[in-house]
């Protein structure tokens, strides 16, 4: 149930774009890769809900970080265009601490990520005040539930408990 509506839960179907960007060209460090993620409605696909640049920094055996930045005035970048793409700046970045998806390995071909322990990723989306993600990563298919609860733990957004989540699955781009 959707607490803020008092409605059925309703799936919606999403696309995911994620393109590869110069990590070192936006100032981190050497070894991190940066990725530009922008997901929008299926049928809205011109129109992103979330456009984030997130860097990849491997932590240990087995185990890396996926740190999330919010960008400033994100427009000029829909579509994932490379030319846009590489007028972004790291001052254009800010990144949400405590939003940090921590993967680790759970098998050949499998990761295992979750973000937001200990109401550490904070929201304003539809009443809530925090969320929770969880995510599996295998070559061909990224899985993400994410889920929106205010600060007496109700449940305001996202699939109810036992619904998976968004599963996205590895397409590549048509040669040209």
């Amino acid at each position: 149930m959707d607490e803020q509506r008092g409605s059925a839960y309703k799936h919606v179907k999403a696309v995911l774009k994620i393109q590869l960007i110069d990590a070192q060209a936006l100032g981190f460090p050497a070894g991190q890769q940066a990725f530009y993620l922008e997901q929008a409605l299926a049928d809205q696909a011109a129109q992103p809900y979330r456009q984030r640049v997130l860097v990849l920094e491997r932590t240990g055996t087995g185990t890396a970080t996926l740190w999330d930045y919010r960008i400033t005035d994100p427009k000029d970048l829909v579509g994932a265009d490379a030319a846009a793409l590489r007028s972004l700046t790291k001052e254009r970045l800010s990144r949400q601490d405590g939003c940090e998806v921590t993967w680790v390995r759970a098998d050949r071909e499998l990761y295992k990520g979750s973000a937001g322990a200990g109401r550490s990723c904070h929201t304003t989306l539809r009443n809530a005040t925090f969320v929770i993600s969880y995510s599996d990563l295998t070559p061909q298919t990224l899985t993400s539930l994410d889920e929106g609860f205010d600060d007496t733990g109700a449940h305001r957004w996202g699939p109810p408990p036992g619904v998976i989540g968004h599963i996205f699955r590895k397409q590549t781009e048509p040669a040209h």
